[in-house]
């Protein structure tokens, strides 16, 4: 394995793990301290927020090619966002909330978008421009992983949550993300700061004028709306389901991820091989039912056909993440892509800052406190179909200096790559 992929897979199950101990129950320990949707908004928008206002500080540091700096924010910010949730007030007022959010959205800045650039330099085009075989077998291995790191993190959190000694996990935080420091300071010693090797700094300019025949901008802007109804409200469907059982719910949660991992694994290499289009238009369709059968879930019903339905939606939705991001990185390997990766980040988080600030402004006016989510569900059913604005990207890079110009303007077979266009 080379370099960069020995430490993509070690950035990832180290964070991942980090996410199971404390911020994966942001949700559960919400609705512990009594917040109804108006406070679930109002975290969401202001996690947008904090992603958005740390977004330049890491574009500057990769600019310079400070990789080591950027992962040791990434742990840093992770450690103050777990201290800030130990000590969590019983009563959350509006500034509590707002700190929170933004500590959240800090931390997720420095990892989400540190990872995408990992995998984006692992599966980067050879010579030849050929990076579209391996985009799906390489996510799948990257779920495995994760998927392994992140429930053995729930299971430790949920154990520790339960017994209510949470101040441990502090310590063990802080110790995990300091060996893990150390381990990955070593990035700059072997030459893994070529994974973000282009120098050039994109501006706010560049990303206000992205555009691509993919209708990628169009998509951003909803697609993180849908990943925080499944990290937040689904999570919390998944915690009624188990009677408000913080162990129980560690359980369940790692039950699913471990036979999510066995299907990835009998899968991830077969998706590469299939039509590209009839797979990521049939997982548009069976996203948009797990969506319709969440709505339907009724806690009411026997055991045995809950959890079978729970089973049944982890499969539809992780099966649709894997042919999205597939979708997702093999245009991202085709273009400007520090610049793609950038109008993802921007435009995803001004999509949550915007639709859930709208949530918290309906709310507040109504004075919500629902706990009933089939009506979200449907909802989110219905925009699903949205993903299919998602054109398929034109295979067969044109590597030719013509198209330096403007790489936010291009047809999809003139993108130029990142690397290309520095050494121009």
């Amino acid at each position: 394995m080379s370099n960069i992929g020995r430490y993509f897979y070690q950035f990832s199950a180290l964070h991942a793990l980090l996410i199971g101990l404390m911020p994966f129950f942001i949700p559960v320990l919400l609705w512990q301290h009594g917040s109804s949707l108006t406070e679930f908004s109002l975290v969401i928008a202001a996690t947008g927020a904090g992603f958005l206002l740390g977004l330049p500080v890491w574009e500057w540091l990769r600019s310079h090619h400070y990789v080591s700096a950027m992962i040791a924010f990434s742990l840093v910010a992770e450690c103050f966002l777990v201290g800030f949730l130990v000590f969590l007030p019983q009563s959350l007022d509006t500034q509590t909330l707002l700190l929170l959010g933004l500590l959240n959205g800090l931390y997720n800045c420095f990892y989400w978008t540190t990872q995408r650039f990992f995998f984006v330099a692992l599966t980067a085009p050879d010579p030849e421009g050929k990076a579209q075989a391996i985009t799906g077998a390489t996510f799948g291995n990257f779920q495995i992983v994760v998927t392994v790191a992140l429930k053995a993190g729930i299971l430790i959190g949920s154990a520790l949550l339960a017994s209510e000694t949470i101040v441990i996990l502090l310590g063990f935080s802080i110790c995990v993300s300091v060996l893990g420091l150390i381990s990955m300071l070593r990035i700059s010693q072997n030459g893994l700061g070529d994974a973000f090797e282009c120098p050039i700094k994109t501006s706010c300019r560049d990303i206000y004028r992205f555009r691509d025949a993919c209708r990628s901008r169009q998509m951003f802007w909803f697609d993180g709306v849908f990943l925080y109804l499944e990290s937040y409200f689904w999570i919390l469907s998944l915690y009624w389901l188990t009677q408000e059982n913080v162990m129980t719910f560690g359980l369940l949660v790692v039950a699913l991820a471990l036979i999510l991992a066995v299907v990835f694994f009998l899968i991830k290499n077969q998706i590469d091989r299939m039509n590209q289009n009839t797979v990521y238009v049939g997982a548009v369709v069976v996203y948009a039912l797990s969506w319709w059968l969440r709505g339907m879930l009724d806690t009411s019903g026997s055991a045995t056909y809950l959890y079978a339905l729970v089973v049944l939606i982890a499969f539809l939705t992780s099966f649709f993440r894997l042919a999205f991001n597939k979708r997702f990185y093999d245009i991202a390997a085709q273009q400007n892509t520090p610049l793609f990766l950038l109008a993802k980040s921007y435009y995803s988080q001004l999509g949550i800052l915007v639709f859930f600030s709208s949530a918290y402004v309906i709310f507040l006016q109504q004075g919500r406190q629902t706990a009933d989510f089939s009506w979200i569900y449907f909802g989110a059913a219905l925009a699903a179909v949205g993903y299919l604005c998602f054109r398929q990207p034109a295979f067969g890079v044109t590597r030719s200096a013509s198209v330096a110009g403007n790489p936010s303007r291009r047809r999809p077979d003139e993108y130029l790559s990142e690397r290309d266009r520095c050494k121009q």
